[in-house]
């Protein structure tokens, strides 16, 4: 409805705008033959004018009888009503300059007050009354909108109240209860009776000594924790739902550093949260009020910390309540808002740009980095080419305890890099502490490494000559890290960078900066020397920047974790130069259950592969092949853990998965699933966008009867969409599996040796999973095939990736011994 009525709009719009601008392009003013099919058919201007200008008067007086006494009972203080009373007032200088328009024109051009709509147009008198009346609404709509709104709010309010009795309610929680604007009257006695699975408690005393209404929570839910629902009605058909949403209020909540920067002070208990239902517009939504106790501040400071949440459905507001608290760190200086790090300082942009970064669970602002552009870029290559004379002259060792002092303060400081990983990303804390343990192996096992980069002595072929090979770092390293896994996919390719002896430049992502910029500032305190490791942020920016990382003739290596699109760019990039490159690009695994599988097995398998990160990780199962005689009841079994899940903010206990990383990922995945619609493709559990939650959040889904048609077979869907594909043979499904441009990973369920051979050489993938569904280890080289990219993370190969290999061959060295 609401696309329809903007579609409407935009038609009137675009109609009114010939109306009005097409008379003074092909017309002389008061001319009488602007439609240039036929002379004859006219309109006189200024009679439309006055068409538009007489409306206007009509309405703008209309909008200012209404507010005196509506004004009056918003819940504002002084100064904004008075304000409100400004604007309204604003209307009777509209109606003064419309009337002094009326006059000037009806004294100007007499002749022009054409009564007789059918002067001069013969049989076409309709093009003359449509047209200023199209005029007349589009120029009014702006002025009908809030008539309208008021009368059909005021007939729904007036129906409601008849029917169900419901007045203006309140809620809050730790504070008094804010008086209705009627005083509720409740029976004396303390009844206990059972709404759903609350408990209502009759006549409870408010902190001012009279009745407040209601009292729910869940049942065995602690009373000094308490939600309290002022109203008129305890029978109210919001009660219930009001409830479910109210017990999520949290009694005390912090206001952020960012949120509090212009008072001067760290932080601000709430002592109260209203919920103000908003009966005068839109019956059944919500505005949030935050009040701070008095005296926190001084009253003076009261307003700069006053905010209001845009008016959202119920359970979305409730919801965002649950997940309000700002995340607190144990080290805030971990939290490194505005700067960069480069040749071992803080520094901005030189342009003095930032972009900002938000929770993609609850849409507020984090805070912001700089927007480095192709000079900060440089600055920050140039410090890295200088660190690199040093730090390449390193000793293994030297390089090895550089590493594990970082690695012991990244396990060290393991819960704050885990809350800044879900607050900027999005995943479950649980996620999040695991991604910090997978990031950190990293370090410890290049820490391993460094002291082991050997080379060869070679049998010679030329008697009384001796070969030997060395191995030395490439130099300095463009690295770019993407947002799924902020901390695991900067230390893959740091820690090896470094045990080589290279220095870096490590391009954050934009969505998620922070986590990159922390283990930044534990390099630094773990005596990394400066400019050896340099991190930078851009968004708008990202190109320039990814460009001159490929270009510029000091870097002698870019790594790239990202989409195969971008990678083929990045690499064209880098061919004028030359520079090594290692390319993770995009997947599409195929995960296959054979019939002879353990089918528990496969399905749990096939659950962490898909679902983990919500689907947000390149080597997730994309496509899920079931051979026919388990396809039923692997099915059943997938659905029903599925739907164990519990989808929600990354910090609220027994989440187990949280948003996709922006709308956009919604989009697409929404598309997938409509497409798979579509083509024959059943939705047995999810496959619908979660607004309640956010714009972000998506629920996890399972779709039968897949087909290689359908778009989740050819593309990689990223996010929590699983596409079961039924299929008869051996052979057939390693076709399939192999149709795809990308082979980046792979996994299948079998118990028979040899078809787990046989299959596992078939399938044109860089890293495969037998009877598992979990293959990241630091120890195991990372990497795939095809469009998926090349070059390998992780291991002992992962290294090698950033070393270059010197042959030395002596001669001379046949000589005799002497005697």
């Amino acid at each position: 409805m609401k696309k329809s009525c903007s579609i409407l709009g935009g038609l009137v719009f675009a109609w009114w705008l010939v109306v009005m601008i097409v008379p003074l392009v092909q017309c002389k003013p008061m001319s009488k033959s602007w439609l240039p099919f036929d002379e004859e058919k006219c309109i006189d201007t200024c009679s439309f004018l006055i068409g538009n200008a007489v409306p206007n008067i009509v309405t703008d007086a209309a909008i200012l009888a209404l507010p005196a006494h509506q004004i009056s009972k918003l819940q504002l203080r002084t100064i904004q009503k008075a304000a409100v009373t400004g604007i309204f007032l604003l209307g009777g200088v509209v109606i003064i300059a419309s009337c002094i328009r009326l006059a000037v024109i009806y004294a100007l051009w007499e002749d022009a007050l054409n009564v007789d709509f059918t002067i001069q147009v013969k049989d076409s008198w309709l093009w003359t009354v449509v047209e200023p009346a199209v005029g007349v609404l589009c120029a009014c709509l702006p002025t009908l909108r809030p008539l309208v709104v008021a009368i059909v709010g005021t007939v729904k309010r007036y129906s409601t109240k008849r029917s169900t009795g419901e007045s203006n309610t309140i809620i809050t929680t730790g504070g008094r209860a804010s008086k209705p604007a009627s005083r509720p009257r409740f029976s004396r006695g303390r009844d206990r009776e059972s709404i759903g699975s609350f408990e209502r408690l009759n006549d409870i005393e408010s902190a001012e000594g009279d009745p407040a209404g209601l009292v729910l929570w869940p049942k065995g839910f602690c009373q000094d924790r308490k939600t309290t629902v002022v109203g008129k009605d305890s029978h109210s058909a919001l009660s219930d739902e009001i409830a479910l949403g109210a017990i999520h209020v949290r009694n005390e909540m912090t206001l952020s550093e960012d949120r509090l920067s212009r008072t001067g002070e760290q932080s601000v208990r709430l002592s109260s949260v209203y919920l103000v239902l908003d009966h005068r517009s839109r019956i059944g939504q919500m505005s949030l009020l935050r009040t701070v106790q008095r005296g926190t501040l001084g009253t003076s400071r009261l307003p700069t910390v006053r905010s209001s949440f845009q008016r959202t459905t119920l359970p979305l507001v409730m919801s965002r309540l649950a997940s309000n608290k700002v995340p607190k760190l144990k080290d805030p200086s971990l939290l490194k808002t505005e700067v960069c790090y480069v040749n071992g300082e803080w520094v901005k942009a030189s342009s003095g740009k930032t972009f900002e970064v938000h929770n993609p669970s609850t849409g507020e602002l984090i805070g912001s980095c700089p927007e480095f552009d192709v000079k900060d870029t440089e600055k920050a290559i140039t410090a890295a080419a200088a660190a690199f004379e040093g730090f390449r002259t390193k000793t293994g060792r030297e390089k090895s305890k550089l590493l594990r002092k970082w690695y012991d303060l990244t396990v060290e400081n393991a819960e704050d890099l885990a809350t800044l990983i879900t607050w900027e990303n999005g995943k479950p804390l649980t996620d999040a502490k695991g991604e910090v343990a997978y990031a950190a192996n990293f370090f410890e096992w290049f820490s391993e490494e460094a002291p082991r980069v050997y080379g060869d002595t070679i049998p010679a072929t030329v008697p009384g000559n001796r070969v030997l090979t060395i191995k030395e770092p490439v130099g300095v390293c463009g690295l770019i890290t993407p947002w799924n896994f902020p901390a695991a996919m900067i230390t893959r390719k740091i820690g090896p960078a470094l045990a080589a002896g290279c220095t870096t430049v490590c391009k954050a992502p934009g969505e998620t900066p922070f986590t990159s910029l922390a283990l930044a500032e534990l390099a630094h305190r773990a005596g990394i020397p400066k400019g050896v490791v340099n991190v930078i942020t851009g968004l708008e920016n990202t190109p320039a920047i990814g460009e001159t990382l490929t270009t510029h003739p000091t870097i002698r290596k870019v790594s790239f974790t990202g989409s195969t699109g971008v990678g083929k760019i990045l690499m064209k990039q880098a061919s004028s130069t030359l520079k090594i490159l290692s390319m993770e690009l995009g997947g599409n695994a195929p995960l296959i259950v054979f019939d002879d599988a353990d089918v528990d097995l496969a399905v749990t398998g096939a659950v962490a592969s898909k679902f983990r990160s919500s689907g947000q990780t390149c080597v997730c199962a994309n496509r899920i092949y079931v051979q026919k005689g388990i396809y039923d009841e692997f099915a059943q079994k997938f659905a029903e853990k599925v739907k164990d899940f519990k989808v929600g903010y990354g910090f609220d206990e027994g989440v187990t998965h949280g948003p996709l990383i922006h709308d956009r990922a919604v989009s697409k995945v929404d598309a997938h699933v409509k497409d798979a619609e579509k083509k024959g493709g059943k939705v047995i559990i999810g496959g619908q966008k979660i607004p309640d939650l956010g714009s972000n959040f998506y629920q996890p889904t399972v779709i039968t009867g897949m087909t290689k048609d359908m778009n989740i077979a050819r593309e990689e869907t990223f996010g929590p969409v699983a596409g079961l594909f039924p299929f008869e043979t051996e052979q057939e499904v390693v076709e399939l599996a192999n149709a795809a441009e990308v082979g980046l990973a792979g996994y299948f369920f079998s118990r028979d040796l040899q078809r787990i051979t046989r299959v596992a050489e078939a399938l044109e993938v860089g890293m495969i999973g037998v009877n598992t569904g979990l293959i990241s280890d630091p120890a195991a080289p990372f990497g795939g095939v095809k469009q998926s990219g090349f070059g390998r993370e992780g291991s002992k190969y992962g290294i090698e990736e950033y070393l270059n290999i010197k042959t030395l061959t002596l001669g001379g060295m046949g000589k005799p011994l002497q005697s």
